[in-house]
């Protein structure tokens, strides 16, 4: 007669009354281990958990020591995006190179030419600046004498008139050397509208003799009304009477605020 336990002897009761235990304590075991793990990702220092959301308190940063990039990033789909962020500031040090599925190579052929801020059809700011109609006028002659001007006072007229407003005359007028200056000369500029209509000279000023035959620097401010025109005279001081020998220069009156 065999000695072994029956099913209903107590030997084997006793481990079946063990065994719900058992798996309670198991199962709260694992729900415990799941709590620490899914609390280890969410914390600084753990390492990242896939699929799950991550959590620091300092940047993560990842290098490579070897070749090719540090990290790699595809989706299931060429059309989905990479990643995505919250953030609106500027990544310093990312290169985009391709706009709309073109680099940059691709938009110049597109355009034709290149952009270029400093120019507009391929004209600088000074160059548009000089095509541009600004109103002024020019007072210029390479050899002229000074004469009495019908109707109007002796010396060098301008032949233009100008209009109304003031002017920024600027240029240069050269007197040619005679034996006769050995003082030097005597340089004035006035705003005539006929005759007897003469304004004030506006510039009267003395010229040594040793700058004769050289340009003289001119840079007046002028107002002109409607017809009125400029009248240039150089006297010989020692002569006392105006320069004989043809006067040449170049004056330019650009209204005050214009572009230039």
């Amino acid at each position: 007669m065999s000695d072994a336990p029956t099913p209903d002897s107590p030997a084997c009761r006793a481990p079946r009354r063990l065994r719900r235990p058992l798996l309670i304590a198991s199962a709260l075991a694992a729900a415990f281990l799941v709590t620490i793990d899914a609390a280890s990702f969410a914390a600084t220092g753990s390492g990242l958990v896939l699929g799950r959301v991550n959590t620091a308190s300092a940047p993560t940063t990842i290098s490579n020591d070897g070749a090719g990039p540090a990290l790699r990033l595809t989706t299931s789909s060429s059309t989905s995006a990479p990643f995505a962020t919250n953030a609106t500031g500027k990544v310093v040090n990312l290169h985009a190179d391709k706009l709309d599925g073109m680099d940059a190579a691709a938009l110049v052929a597109a355009a034709r030419t290149a952009v270029d801020a400093a120019k507009l059809q391929g004209r600088t700011a000074a160059e548009i600046a000089a095509l541009a109609p600004v109103p002024r006028f020019t007072f210029v002659r390479t050899s002229i004498r000074q004469t009495s001007n019908p109707g109007w006072l002796p010396g060098a007229l301008s032949s233009d008139g100008a209009a109304p407003g003031t002017y920024r005359l600027t240029g240069t007028l050269m007197v040619p050397c005679s034996p006769s200056s050995a003082s030097g000369y005597l340089l004035a500029l006035a705003v005539v509208r006929s005759a007897i209509d003469v304004d004030p000279v506006i510039l009267q000023r003395p010229v040594a003799a040793t700058l004769c035959g050289k340009p003289i620097p001119i840079a007046e401010t002028v107002t002109m009304d409607s017809g009125a025109r400029l009248l240039l005279r150089v006297h010989d001081i020692d002569a006392g009477d105006l320069v004989s020998l043809p006067l040449s220069f170049d004056l330019r009156a650009v209204p005050i605020g214009a572009a230039l």
